[in-house]
């Protein structure tokens, strides 16, 4: 339903500009309804999948980008917060880089050591042939995440 108000208010943008006018109007009704759109379909796949745990780590969640302009979601004045694209993410900078204050988080060396010691596992039981078939192309799909 926003995505179809989105789609509606970027063709009269376009209409706009094909005959010389001014688009912002329905450029940023487009916005908010593409806002809109990717909540919702959170939401939805939220509801389908439940919480995921890379939640917070680096993207609000839906209650920042529901409108609390600190946490970077479009206030009621329909500015967005600072330092944040359209969708409520941290902007990133010219060369693509995140911004110093950024939330990513580098994992340590115990981390890393329980992730090599898991594919090893993985490697090892997916080179046991007399698995089930099934079995192996999950520990394939899986190893190919690494």
């Amino acid at each position: 339903e926003a995505l179809g108000r989105a789609d509606q208010a970027m063709r009269e943008a376009q209409e706009a500009l094909g005959q010389g006018g001014d688009a912002r109007d329905p450029q940023s009704r487009a916005m908010r309804h593409l806002q809109e759109g990717g909540r919702q379909m959170a939401q939805q796949l939220q509801r389908q999948f439940g919480p995921q745990p890379a939640q917070g780590e680096g993207e609000p969640d839906d209650a920042d980008m529901a409108g609390n302009p600190e946490q970077g979601g479009e206030g009621e004045g329909g500015e967005m917060g600072e330092g944040r694209d359209p969708l409520g993410r941290r902007a990133r900078d010219v060369a693509g880089n995140a911004d110093q204050g950024s939330d990513t988080r580098v994992p340590d060396e115990a981390e890393q050591l329980r992730t090599r010691r898991i594919q090893d596992e993985l490697r090892r039981r997916g080179a046991e042939r007399e698995r089930g078939a099934e079995e192996l192309d999950y520990i394939e799909r899986l190893l190919r995440r690494f």
